[in-house]
């Protein structure tokens, strides 16, 4: 993949990510698009993304936050925020995707050490050897 680079000459003004869910979800997106940063509002395809690439980020979505998620919702909902949305309104239990994105930043802030720290108290307190 090239460097990353900066949003390309969009219309619409950045707008940041409000909440946890938006905050992972638009660093999925500029992951896969090879962007430095992603607004909420910024489209998908007009970023350059395409077909094979929207699978790519449906696939990781799936994945991060365990909800059933057609392709055709991000072309339904080329946003950070529309599909924000649409994965609320597709959880199986109601706040469960707010706190995986919650789980997954705090790890995204994490060192790697932190990270290898945290996972062996957890397996302390279950009794995992």
């Amino acid at each position: 993949m090239s460097p990353l680079q900066a949003r390309p000459g969009l219309r619409k003004a950045f707008v940041a990510p409000s909440n946890p869910l938006e905050e992972v979800l638009a660093g999925i997106w500029a992951e896969v698009l090879g962007l430095d940063q992603v607004g909420i509002d910024d489209n998908f395809f007009e970023l350059g993304g395409h077909s094979l690439l929207a699978a790519r980020l449906v696939s990781q979505v799936r994945d991060s936050f365990r909800v059933d998620l057609p392709l055709h919702s991000l072309f339904d909902t080329p946003s950070v925020a529309g599909l924000s949305r649409t994965l609320v309104a597709r959880e199986a239990k109601p706040g469960q995707t707010e706190k995986i994105a919650q789980i997954l930043k705090r790890l995204g802030e994490m060192s790697a050490e932190e990270a290898k720290q945290m996972l062996e108290q957890k397996k302390g307190r279950v009794g995992v050897a």
